[in-house]
């Protein structure tokens, strides 16, 4: 479930991307390949500045990607926090892949 949820995550990130990218490639009128990088630096939140969006529409793109970019992070480290505590309790709880299913758990 994990995995499928991960997937899915992974699916509609490269959807996202492909999005903004065609946006910018459109609206400064760039190449491809300089549509790429700009969604990259600001998504990841490095921000070169090499080329920063120019005309109106592109900085709003820009702006929408960055703020978009920013929760997209906290949820991704939210949630694997979330995950890791949920591992923990789970096996402190006995919970686990327990070979001996038939047997009884023994908390000490």
């Amino acid at each position: 479930m994990v995995v499928a949820n991960l997937l899915e995550f992974v699916l509609y990130l490269m959807m996202g991307t492909a999005v903004f990218t065609v946006g910018l490639k459109f609206v400064e009128n760039i190449a491809w390949n300089e549509a790429v990088w700009q969604v990259w630096q600001t998504a990841t939140t490095i921000g070169y500045g090499n080329s920063p969006a120019v005309t109106f529409a592109g900085r709003n793109i820009t702006m929408f990607l960055g703020i978009l970019a920013v929760a997209i992070l906290g949820v991704v480290i939210s949630s694997s926090i979330d995950l890791k505590q949920l591992l923990s309790d789970r096996r402190r709880q006995g919970m686990m892949n327990n070979p001996y299913k038939d047997g009884y758990v023994i908390f000490t």
